[in-house]
């Protein structure tokens, strides 16, 4: 069956602790799983001094939400970054997410679109849409309920889902060690988010940049262009991998500020 997002009104959700810079035109800056809130630190500094202000929610398990309760699903988590920007901002906002991050973006937009200005997302997974990476994900999820030991799948779909690029400069390991029992709760809420296709034709109302990696995986370059023809997306390619805010802040940076007409 697919999964699909939850009105707002179904689930409770609660303002998150957030990192806020700058003054201006709001930006929710969305991380994925693993790499938290400090991932985005590079990208503001980029940034210091432009007419945005960037929104970095701390998500259930990560940064100042550390004590909280991991969410059950992806319902959960779109309604705390509902709340969280209707306590923080003036809506609508520019939403960007990386990885899952931008997966999270992508199920707030089509839960209550009202709320987004514009979406920008790096690499998202987007279901059976993107069946190279739908089947990665799903394989992960399967090797975490059968694990042991939860660590050895986790640095295995870091290094898969990071690059070689990204697992190269950054010390992941130690940090995908520590998350892993994160990453074991989390990534089979990824793997069953699956937007229909008419899901994100519905995008076609808002501007929406997919932007990829130049050194990210044939699978990436799937997702996007299913972004292209369903959501009709404007595609970005950035000198990076998967981790656009760490590898290449200012150019994801200058994504995010992009002005995108919608298509209708």
């Amino acid at each position: 069956m697919r999964r699909g997002v939850a009105s707002p009104s179904s689930r409770h959700g609660r303002p998150l602790h957030c990192d806020v810079s700058g003054s201006g035109s709001p930006v929710v800056l969305l991380h994925g799983v693993a790499f938290g809130p400090e991932s985005f630190t590079h990208l503001t500094r980029e940034r210091s001094g432009s007419s945005l202000q960037f929104v970095a929610p701390h998500r259930r398990g990560y940064g100042r939400s550390v004590d909280l309760p991991l969410a059950d699903d992806l319902d959960v988590q779109v309604a705390d970054i509902i709340a969280t920007i209707e306590a923080e901002v003036e809506s609508p906002v520019v939403i960007a997410g990386v990885s899952g991050g931008a997966t999270l973006a992508l199920a707030v937009a089509l839960a209550h679109p009202g709320l987004v200005r514009r979406l920008v997302l790096h690499e998202p997974a987007i279901g059976p849409l993107g069946p190279s990476l739908a089947a990665i994900l799903t394989g992960s999820a399967d090797a975490f309920a059968r694990a042991d030991d939860v660590r050895v799948p986790a640095v295995s779909l870091a290094k898969t889902l990071a690059g070689p690029t990204t697992w190269s400069r950054l010390d992941a390991r130690s940090g995908v060690e520590r998350m892993a029992a994160t990453m074991a709760h989390e990534v089979p809420q990824f793997a069953a988010f699956a937007p229909s296709t008419g899901d994100l034709m519905r995008l076609r109302a808002l501007p929406v940049v997919s932007s990829v990696g130049r050194d990210s995986g044939p699978e990436r370059y799937e997702v996007s262009r299913a972004l292209i023809v369903c959501a009709e997306a404007v595609e970005v390619a950035l000198p990076c991998g998967h981790l656009a805010q760490v590898e290449a802040p200012q150019a994801f940076a200058a994504a995010i500020a992009m002005e995108v007409e919608p298509t209708r």
